[in-house]
């Protein structure tokens, strides 16, 4: 369980839009690549740091040793051009790269250094994504209430500047965060909370077109529904995922399947001692 909330909390710390799997994530790499070369030959610094470090983005999960490449490079340029923005998007890649090697104290270092330098900048959707992976960090280390509160200053950042995509993210993570919380206190308000939040966060992904999380949320409202036993409803979310499988990404529809299973197993539970006891009387 450990290991997968730590794999999962990896994925939405740094999945901050939708980007195809395979040959499609290649070509978009190639792309960004003749990009910087263009940039560096023009002598565009700036653009070529940024361009670099959107390639150490894309690198994490694919290559985590080109990741950190890439945003070093970016980090030593952002340096010498006095380029803060440069720096603080750097230091997002290091602390994913660290996460994804399992240093969590490192990476929380790296993320608080990120956030550091962007309130430094003029950059509000650079700051509101710097709070909203310090609030990821701070759920790892099962610190939920000052994780909520990096969640809700992210989200409020993002409805100012109309940040649709970050604020997609602010409400899937306090979504997530009142999840946990309802699996360890079982209070209704939690799990009211935490529906509320899938759905708005669903609903954003449906108006910015994001696909990954249209169907991650069904995913983890059905999580959430086999927590509260309600197996039927938590079924009907896994099955909207199978039905539209060739739109979801292999982690999601793995992710889904186990679920599925799970639900199952927990109704056919519920229903059979009722059945025992039926025909005891017969």
């Amino acid at each position: 369980m450990r290991r997968s909330l730590s794999i999962f909390l990896l994925l939405h710390c740094l999945l901050l839009s939708a980007f195809g799997q395979g040959n499609l994530l290649s070509k978009k790499l190639d792309q960004l690549k003749k990009t910087a070369l263009a940039h560096y030959k023009l002598k565009q610094n700036r653009a070529y740091i940024d361009t670099l470090n959107r390639i150490s983005y894309l690198y994490f999960k694919e290559n985590p040793d080109s990741n950190w490449k890439y945003a070093e490079r970016a980090y030593k340029l952002s340096v010498k051009e006095n380029y803060l923005i440069g720096q603080a998007r750097a230091k997002l890649n290091f602390s994913g790269n660290y996460y994804y090697k399992k240093n969590y104290e490192k990476a929380f270092k790296e993320l608080n250094e990120a956030y550091k330098i962007a309130i430094k900048t003029s950059d509000k959707v650079l700051i509101a994504i710097c709070l909203n992976n310090i609030g990821l960090a701070y759920v790892q280390q099962k610190n939920y209430p000052i994780a909520l509160k990096h969640f809700y200053r992210s989200r409020e950042l993002a409805i100012k500047i109309n940040d649709l995509n970050t604020l997609m993210l602010n409400h899937f993570n306090l979504g997530f965060c009142n999840a946990l919380l309802f699996g360890k206190y079982k209070t209704q308000t939690y799990l009211q909370n935490s529906a509320k939040n899938y759905e708005l966060a669903q609903a954003i992904a449906k108006k910015i077109d994001n696909i990954t999380y249209i169907y991650t949320c069904y995913n983890r409202l059905g999580d959430l529904y086999i927590l509260n036993q309600d197996y039927k409803r938590a079924i009907n979310y896994f099955e909207t995922v199978l039905i539209n499988k060739k739109e979801v990404s292999d982690w999601e529809l793995g992710a889904s399947y186990a679920s599925l299973a799970k639900a199952n197993i927990g109704l056919k539970n519920m229903i059979r001692p009722q059945n025992l006891q039926n025909w005891a009387f017969q």
